[in-house]
């Protein structure tokens, strides 16, 4: 897919979810679920070792970012299979691990290269990590790595699954 507009990043942040009551949100999740089971799932058990706040975080984020894709691509992104899911994420983990171990990799390349492929949305997610919460609280750094490596996951599916153009 080509890059999200700042103004449909700004757009899906913008709306006012602090008003929706337990049946929008239960609706939103249901819609979810109804597109993306595997990627629910998925998203659910690589958090499952974090603490309660950052799992709830991390949900949220996910939830964002899948809504700017869904509404940049103006229709139901098909189904991708938790098998895909998982391919891409263990070329991410590698991807990183590579990073960590080769001295010699510019980590300034693999990070724009990243950056290009969605630079909006991941403004909105390295904002949302690194932001102090409204009780002063920061997201632990195991979470801030963890997120960085399954969001690389989401965006990298997404932008494959919304290749074709859109007019």
């Amino acid at each position: 897919m080509k890059p999200i507009t700042i103004d449909v990043v700004e757009n899906v942040c913008s709306e006012p979810y602090e008003t929706w009551g337990p049946e929008k949100v239960q609706q939103e999740m249901s819609n979810l679920l109804a597109e993306q089971k595997d990627m629910v799932v998925f998203v659910q058990a690589v958090m499952n070792n974090l603490d309660k706040l950052s799992i709830e975080m991390g949900f949220w984020i996910f939830f964002i970012i899948y809504r700017m894709f869904r509404t940049a691509y103006g229709k139901p992104i098909k189904t991708i299979p938790l098998a895909d899911i998982i391919s891409a994420h263990k070329k991410t983990e590698q991807m990183f691990e590579e990073l960590d171990n080769d001295k010699n990799t510019k980590i300034n390349e693999v990070s724009d290269r990243l950056y290009k492929s969605q630079p909006n949305v991941w403004t909105y997610i390295l904002q949302s990590i690194f932001q102090q919460s409204e009780d002063g609280n920061k997201m632990p750094e195991n979470a801030r790595g963890q997120f960085f490596i399954i969001f690389t996951t989401i965006i990298t599916i997404l932008d494959k699954a919304t290749e074709e153009e859109i007019e």
